[in-house]
Formats: structure tokens, C-alpha cells, sequence
């Protein structure tokens, strides 16, 4: 079934929401949106083999900050290149910056714990950078909550100045942590996820998270009712931040979020925190936009996810062999796949309009501009 747009497909349309929920931000995409684009890092993503969000352990720990300038200037400034992924596809900034081009959207860049800091103004929560999942104590108890609080407190200032909200990620090794947290509250989603690589690496994944999990656990069997403590200890700060923000809004405008496996887990989390901290869990108005790479990967099974998370889940569909770059068709080959947002990205330009062969000439014109 197509939902808002026909380059738009429903994963999951729980009792009618995700259809309602487009078809209100498809009616204000011309008001005061604000494309929010959270960072974090996590030193899960310097094991080889768990991310293609940068061709090695060094530049994925500058892809979060690299993403975050490109994304605003159409250049970067901490290095002098895009991230690529190691077999040399390029970042999805390029499509985002593509599809936001098309949009009269302000652009907020969070920075929730990078190992370098963007140069450009964003907001900034903290410097401190997750533990890997495998040592079961990513990050400070304190600082979780801390995080979450933050998010609650932007949340709730955004909804007094915005019709709507689309809340991005850039984290490599997210996928990791996203499984584990959701494995710490007790979800069974071993080999569901997708991963920016394009076969997946589910084998090497579910070593990682057993070996934290086997940590945490023992430090605190109560792991699975406490979602702080579940990020605490096999998490990263993007996800308290924006459980956060979405509890914040209270309901009070549209939200979108921005990301395939990642924001499944966000949206579980988000459920998890609102029942841990008695707050309401304002989901009427809630949903997953995502590509189809990552909705409809062979390699994972998006589908059973977000009816397990009973999450509400669209997929944008573009077909980038219309591209004249091979370093863009290469994402219908599962290459890297989804990241800052993209898929939702493309889901307002869609919206908006914009119709699929204008938008293939806007994603080539950022793909000169950034990469060639």
C-alpha cells in the first residue's frame, strides 16, 4: 500500500497512524519544520567489519562531524574529504543535502558526544564518546539520564516554534548499539537488522553484544526494566538524547525520525523511557521514514521489526540508477543504505512535490558538488 506519495511505501501502518501521520506533515511541509540532526560516536564502530560509514577505524570516527559540515556548507572542514564507506561509496549526505535544498526547513545540528566536535554552529551536550558495546558500560549512568533531560527540555522549546520536526541520526556502529539496546530490554532481534554493509554482519554482531550483555548482566540483573541502565551499558548518547526530544514534544506537533534500525530502537526506547520516568508516550503523530534499502533489505526483516516495536514505518523509493554516477547507483546494490536522515529527507521532498526525476538531477548536483 502507498501512503502520501507513490514514491512512498508503507513497512508498517499501525491502525491507520503512519497514514494520518503523513498525510498531516504532507499539509504543513511548507511551515516551519526543523530537520534535527543528532551526532554521537561510539568506539564500537573501530572494530573492522561492523560499519561501512567510513572506509576506516579513524574516518569513521570522523564521519559523524564531517556529515554534520557537509550537510550545512557543502563542504567539510575538520577533513578536506566526504566520508566513504569502504568500498568507496559515498556518505548519504549528499542526498540529504539534495532533498533539504528543496525544503524551507531550518537545519539543527546536536552534537551528543563526538570524538571531534563539528565547526559549525550546532548545539552541544557532551564530550564524552560510548565505551564498545562489548565492554557492557558504554556510557555513565548520570550522563544517560542527563542526556535524556536534555532531550526532554529541546523537545518541549521546539514545539513552541515548529509545526514539525524530523529528528536524523549520524552514529557509526549504530546499528550495534541500536540491536543491544534492544536485546538489554529483552527484545529477541538477533539477525533482523539491517546494516550499512551490504550483506549485513549479523555473526559478528551478536558476539559483540554477548559479550556486554554477559557484562552488564552481572553487574546488574535488572538491565531489561531499566532502559537508562540498558543504554548506559550497550548504547550510544544519540538515544537518550532523542527519546528525549520526542517525549518533550508531548504530542504538540508531527514528528519524524529519520533512519531505519536505528529509530526502530529510538521508538522502543522512547516507549521504554516514557513508562520508566511515568511520562505519556505521545505516539499519534510518531513515524519511521526510512529508504527502501533499508525497509526491504534480503539481509534483515524490517517488517517483523517494527510490527514487534509496533512502530509505525514508511519507505521512500527512489531509483537511483537513474543517477550518471556509479557511486550512487551503487546504493541500489544495498551499498550504505540509509544515514542523516536521507530517507526522510526524501519522503518531504516527495511530499513537497519534487518529483522523482527533479530530485535525481538535485541528488547529481550535490553529488558534483561534494564529491567530484
Amino acid at each position: 500500500m502507498l501512503v502520501a506519495h507513490e514514491l512512498i511505501k508503507t513497512v508498517n501502518d499501525r491502525e491507520g497512524k503512519l497514514s494520518n501521520c503523513l498525510k498531516q506533515i504532507s499539509s504543513i511541509i511548507h511551515g516551519r519544520g526543523n530537520f534535527i540532526l543528532c551526532l554521537a560516536n561510539t568506539k564500537t564502530s573501530d572494530i573492522e567489519g561492523i560499519s561501512a560509514a567510513g572506509a576506516n577505524a579513524q574516518m569513521r570516527r570522523l564521519t559523524a562531524t564531517l556529515d554534520a559540515e557537509a550537510l550545512l556548507l557543502g563542504s567539510t572542514l575538520t577533513s578536506n574529504s566526504l566520508p566513504v564507506s569502504p568500498l568507496g561509496i559515498v556518505s548519504p549526505v549528499v542526498i540529504t543535502r539534495a532533498a533539504l535544498s528543496k525544503l524551507n526547513i531550518e537545519t539543527t545540528v546536536i552534537d551528543c558526544g563526538t570524538f571531534y566536535p563539528p565547526q559549525i554552529p550546532h548545539i552541544s551536550l557532551n564530550n564524552i564518546v560510548s565505551e564498545c558495546v562489548s565492554s557492557g558500560n558504554a556510557l555513565p549512568y548520570d550522563l544517560v539520564e542527563s542526556l535524556f533531560q536534555s532531550g526532554l527540555a529541546i523537545g518541549k522549546e521546539m514545539a513552541k516554534t515548529h509545526d514539525y520536526l524530523v529528528l536524523a541520526e549520524c552514529v557509526p556502529g549504530g546499528t550495534t548499539t541500536a540491536q543491544a539496546v534492544l536485546q538489554a530490554l529483552a527484545y529477541d532481534v538477533q539477525n533482523l537488522f539491517s546494516s550499512s554493509l551490504p550483506n549485513g554482519n549479523h555473526k559478528l554482531k551478536a558476539e559483540i553484544i554477548e559479550q556486554g550483555l554477559k557484562k552488564a548482566k552481572r553487574a546488574n540483573t535488572n538491565i531489561s526494566v531499566n532502559p537508562t541502565l540498558a543504554t548506559a551499558a550497550l548504547g550510544d548518547a544519540m538515544q537518550a538524547t532523542m527519546a528525549g526530544i520526542v517525549l518533550g514534544v508531548e504530542g504538540k506537533i508531527p514528528i519524524a525520525l529519520g533512519g531505519g534500525s536505528q529509530m526502530l530502537a529510538v521508538w522502543a526506547l522512547t516507549k521504554a523511557m516514557a513508562a520508566f520516568y511515568d511520562l505519556y508516550f505521545y505516539d499519534y503523530c510518531l513515524c519511521i521514514l526510512t529508504t527502501k534499502w533499508v525497509a526491504f533489505d534480503p539481509s534483515a526483516n524490517c517488517l517483523y521489526l517494527s510490527k514487534l516495536l509496533d512502530a509505525s514505518m514508511a519507505a521512500t523509493c527512489p531509483n537511483f540508477l537513474l543517477s550518471q554516477y556509479e557511486g550512487l547507483k551503487s546504493y541500489e546494490a544495498g551499498n550504505v543504505k540509509e544515514g542523516v536522515g536521507a530517507g526522510a529527507s526524501l519522503a518531504l521532498a516527495y511530499m513537497s512535490g519534487i518529483s522523482e526525476s527533479e530530485m535525481m538531477m538535485s541528488v547529481d548536483k550535490s553529488y558534483e558538488a561534494l564529491v567530484k
